[in-house]
This record gives structure tokens, sequence and C-alpha cells, in this order.
């Protein structure tokens, strides 16, 4: 192989490793001495990890490469594993038992460092609550971003973060509003039953001492699929409400839902119905988006979304999406700015 400077080396690695073929990587990293020093030094930097059942992956930011288990439970590169976790500074579970000795020495090394700053955990395996309390607050003074079941939540989780967002991945139970931790963005990511499970007035009446935490939060995001979404005006209506109850100090409160059925009429009973749903509420926070994400190709123009929107103020300062917004007034004194987004292709 012609000589190489390290930049080039390493860059190359780091593609292959990104590509997620652990035969491209082993060859090339047996090439030569400098290939073989430079592959660790791809490995030491990776930022990313993702630790699951029956494969890992890692990586820098958008691409990952996934390395799986194969003809047994040795780890794919182990050689270049025992390099990780130096930098990891993004960490997502999701392994039981059975790969957590395999694990361990990962997760000793991303403790010793103190580096993440983005933690998140799949709700769909068990973990020792344990875990949580003795792991996460060690990270207290880096991490910004984290992404968990609320069942997992406890007074020393409350007590341990400020961070920027949080992430619940189950219902909205009393762990929630209870072991909250202090956050600007709270996104409630259940795709059953995002809303609050049980009434504002019946949880007050339980723990009539609200934690302090939930004044932090400044935005909610709501994110649906197709499936999940039923029109319930009473339900959506109540829901809103107690929302605002939990955390006073909402300023923005959006919903994302995924267009798979592209028609006016489709987009129409979502606009419609959350502009009544305000209407008829008495507590709202100032804003309130619709993000449409669309998962067929737009064969919509602009003309057609004016049309659809008829009644909104179309936004062209604003070029990343379709901008559209109108003021709606609550059944109380209250007014709101009603956002429509819709993606440009």
């Amino acid at each position: 192989m012609p000589c190489l400077n390290r930049d080039i080396i390493f860059a190359i690695g780091k593609k292959l490793v990104e590509d997620g073929d652990p035969v491209a990587v082993m060859k090339f990293a047996l090439s030569g001495k400098k290939q073989l020093y430079e592959m660790r030094n791809v490995f030491a930097s990776v930022t990313f990890l993702d630790l699951n059942e029956g494969y890992y992956g890692i990586g820098w930011g958008h691409k990952i490469g996934k390395f799986y288990y194969k003809n047994g439970e040795e780890l794919p590169l182990k050689f270049f594993m025992d390099c990780i976790g130096d930098s990891i500074i993004n960490l997502h579970l999701n392994y039981s038992h059975i790969r957590r000795t395999i694990y361990q020495p990962f997760i000793d090394k991303i403790v010793k460092k103190k580096k993440l700053v983005t933690f998140s955990f799949s709700p769909e395996i068990l973990m020792e609550q344990t875990f949580f309390d003795d792991f996460l607050p060690q990270f207290a003074a880096t991490l910004k971003h984290v992404s968990i079941p609320s069942s997992y939540m406890t007074p020393k989780f409350r007590d341990s973060f400020i961070l920027e967002s949080l992430t619940v991945l189950d219902q909205f139970n009393f762990e929630l509003p209870l072991f909250c931790c202090k956050t600007t963005s709270l996104t409630l990511a259940d795709k059953c039953n995002p809303y609050p499970n049980g009434s504002y007035n019946d949880f007050i009446e339980k723990y009539p001492e609200l934690n302090s935490g939930l004044t932090s939060i400044k935005r909610i995001y709501f994110k649906y699929d197709f499936c999940s979404f039923f029109f319930n005006f009473e339900r959506s209506r109540i829901s809103l409400t107690d929302l605002m109850n939990y955390f006073p100090s909402v300023e923005l409160i959006q919903f994302t839902f995924p267009l798979i059925i592209l028609t006016k009429s489709f987009v129409l009973n979502y606009i419609q119905f959350y502009t009544y749903v305000l209407q008829e509420s008495t507590k709202f926070p100032p804003k309130i988006v619709i993000d449409f994400s669309i998962k067929t190709m737009n064969s919509f123009n602009l003309d057609c979304w004016k049309e659809i929107c008829s009644g909104f103020e179309f936004d062209e300062s604003v070029t990343t999406f379709y901008c559209f917004r109108k003021s709606v007034q609550s059944h109380g004194d209250e007014s709101a700015v009603l956002e429509v987004r819709i993606p440009k292709f």
C-alpha cells in the first residue's frame, strides 16, 4: 500500500467503522503498522456508543456503524473495542444481564472520564433501579440530554440534574410530576398515551406539594405515530388544561404528526381539531405548534397549502419549512399563536 499520512489513514479507518464492516476494518488495520496504530486511535476517538443485545453501534454523530455478534458470544473486534470509552459523550443502553459482563468495562471507563452529555435507555428491557441511582448522578456536572422511562425516575434523579432536555419514554404516570428533574424541554414520547394518566385534581389531592422542578419546563413536545392518534376532543381539552397546571411556566407545546396519507381533508382535520380544542380551553401556553412530518412525497405546492391553511398568515421569512400562523382566543380571556409547520421538499 502506498505511504499515507496519519490523517488519511485515520479518515479511511473512520469511514470503515461507520460502514460497519468488521472484515474490512480488520483487513485495513492489518495492512501495516501505521494502519494498526491509527485504527486503535479511531476506536479511541468514538463519541457515541450504542450497547445492544445482538450488536453494538459506534460512531461520531449522524452515521453509526453496527457490529453484530456472530458464532458465539465474543465481542466483535474486541482488540479495538478495548480502546473505547475515554471519549464517549453519548451513550444508549439496550441490553439485559446476558451482555452485562461484556459491556461493563466500557461503563467503567465512561464513569471514570465523566464526559457524558447524552444518555438514553430503552424502555423495552429491565434494569435495576439501583443502577440508575448509582450510575447517572455521577454525570451531574456534564449530562444535558436524557431519555428514560418515568418509572425509573427517583428522588435522587430529581435532585441531581439540571438538564436541557428530558424525554419520557413511557406513559405519563405519577412518577413524572413527582420525580422529574429540572429541565428546559420535556418530550412525551409514548406512542399510545402521552397524555397524563389520571387527572391533575386527583394527583394534587394525593400529593399536595408539587415538585418545584416542574416550573423549569418551558417547552413540551408530543410525537405521535399515525396509528396512535385519534380525535378525542374532551380528553384533549382536559389534558391541555392539566398540562398547564403541572407545568405552569410552559411557553410552547408542539405536536408532531406523521402524514402517511396526504390529502387536504386529512390535514384540515388536524388543524380544525386543535383550533377547536384551543377555543374551548380555559388555559394554554402562548404558542401551540402543529408540525407535520410527511412520510410520503409532498405533491402539494405552496398554493395548495395556502388553501388548506385558509385564515392563517403565511410567513415568507421562514425558509426551512412552510410556516402558517394565526391567533386563537380561548374560552376564557387568553389568546395563543397557533403555528402550522409543513416541510419543504
